[in-house]
């Protein structure tokens, strides 16, 4: 994502609008956030059930629906034939 930034300000013949950085720095701060789940995912092996339930009550404590339904909905992608999966993720909906 900085990489990202950092290519926009060099294309951008303007100044950054101060909206746009706000943005970036708590989108940033969201990332740093979520990076410690997103590596446990990369680095574990099938199914993840642990790590995704990790992430899921980390979303849960973050109280965010829409990210909360990417996150089961990521873990069910995973794990289609996890009876115990589908039905929290039931029960929350």
């Amino acid at each position: 994502m900085e990489s990202s930034y950092a290519e926009y300000e060099e294309w951008s013949e303007d100044p950054i609008p101060e909206a746009i950085i706000k943005n970036y720095k708590k989108a940033l701060q969201q990332l740093e956030k979520c990076k410690p789940y997103e590596e446990a995912l990369l680095s574990a092996e099938t199914p993840k059930l642990a790590e995704y339930q990790a992430y899921i009550d980390f979303e849960m404590k973050a109280g965010d629906p829409a990210r909360i339904q990417l996150i089961y909905e990521r873990a069910l992608a995973e794990n289609c034939l996890v009876p115990d999966l589908w039905a929290r993720y039931n029960q929350y909906l």
